[in-house]
């Protein structure tokens, strides 16, 4: 029944899509969504890894089929904006579609009569498909979506490029350990592994797509603890790391176009193999100055330490403004020791579409 839901979802909008584009572009058909996704959003059972909406057995095939269409060494992303965003939101939104202009080969561009598009609507919460799932594709970015920048923006639309959560990536037990006995029972789905190669980039504490140390917390503490850098900033949500930018690049095959990757993080360095442990003592320093430097603030973002707190059980929407670190791009070699794998009773997550 879960693949028919999209279906139902054009049955209801067909009569006002019928007068015409424009009346759509200003409506989206948001009242036509009410009631099929519950307010508390990860609790629906429409979602994966509490931002992810659930796709089609029919898209269930490669990779490939779900990428977005490159064409003259560009890749079109067609949007419709739901009219009922006032100006600063709007402008929140177009702030990440710029980031990806200056970073990448990706551009949202504006509906035009397209068959595959994504329509932006603010409903309850904040999700999205993974990667070209056909026709129109809801993104859903509520008014606590928008609050703190484009952070949230950014990772909802590496959703829609085809990428999964850095820490459900299947080399994560390396770098972080997952707290199962702090995960609020009935969400242990979120932290389940996917079999990824998020495109042989090196494991990226600093991804927009990492989740943060009280995700989906049952008791306010750490659901996950970085390894090789126990004390580094994780889920930080206000621009693009290096590996982000990397990662779309190597997916979609083409170039920045001659714009270098302006994204920040912390990320660890090589070819897509497993780093292997350097100088300790380099590696103590260099994590000092990092702990030093993510004590400034940064007025432009906000940490994600408290991502899915507890209270809200998961939702994207109760990110708690915090001081985000201003890291520069360094090398921190991480263990080539893997940590103790998930319990036996939690199932390897399926790599659904076969994206990331």
């Amino acid at each position: 029944m879960e693949g028919l839901w999209p279906w139902v979802l054009i049955l209801v909008c067909l009569p006002e899509s019928v007068v015409g584009v424009g009346a759509w572009t200003h409506n989206t058909c948001v009242p036509s969504f009410s009631g099929l996704i519950p307010e508390e959003s990860p609790e629906s059972s429409f979602l994966l890894e509490g931002d992810i909406l659930r796709p089609s057995p029919f898209r269930l095939f490669s990779a490939a089929s779900s990428k977005w269409p490159k064409n003259g060494g560009v890749v079109e992303v067609p949007f419709l904006l739901s009219g009922k965003y006032d100006k600063p939101s709007r402008q929140v939104i177009l702030e990440a579609f710029a980031e990806f202009e200056r970073s990448t080969c990706i551009r949202f561009v504006a509906y035009n009569g397209q068959r595959d598009f994504i329509s932006i609507i603010p409903m309850s919460g904040c999700f999205s498909s993974i990667g070209r799932s056909g026709g129109m594709q809801v993104v859903s970015l509520g008014p606590s979506c928008l609050q703190r920048g484009p952070g949230i923006v950014l990772h909802e639309l590496m959703h829609v490029l085809g990428f999964w959560h850095e820490h459900s990536r299947a080399d994560r037990d390396r770098y972080i350990r997952v707290n199962w006995n702090e995960i609020l029972p009935g969400f242990e789905m979120n932290f389940i592994k996917s079999r990824s190669s998020n495109m042989l980039v090196p494991y990226d504490y600093s991804s927009v797509m990492h989740y943060g140390r009280l995700a989906f917390s049952r008791r306010g503490l750490p659901t996950i603890t970085p390894l090789w850098a126990p004390s580094v900033h994780i889920g930080q949500r206000w621009n693009l790391s290096n590996s982000d930018i990397a990662r779309v690049l190597r997916f979609y095959d083409c170039s920045p176009s001659g714009h270098e990757p302006s994204g920040k993080g912390l990320q660890t360095p090589g070819s897509g193999r497993s780093p292997t442990p350097g100088s300790r003592s380099q590696l103590q320093q260099l994590l000092q100055a990092l702990l030093e430097e993510s004590r400034r603030s940064d007025p432009r973002g906000f940490g994600a330490e408290d991502q899915h707190g507890a209270a809200a059980a998961g939702s994207e929407e109760s990110l708690p403004a915090q001081k985000p670190p201003a890291m520069r791009n360094s090398d921190v070699k991480a263990s080539a020791d893997p940590a103790p794998s998930a319990p036996g009773f939690l199932p390897e997550a399926k790599a659904w579409g076969g994206l990331f």
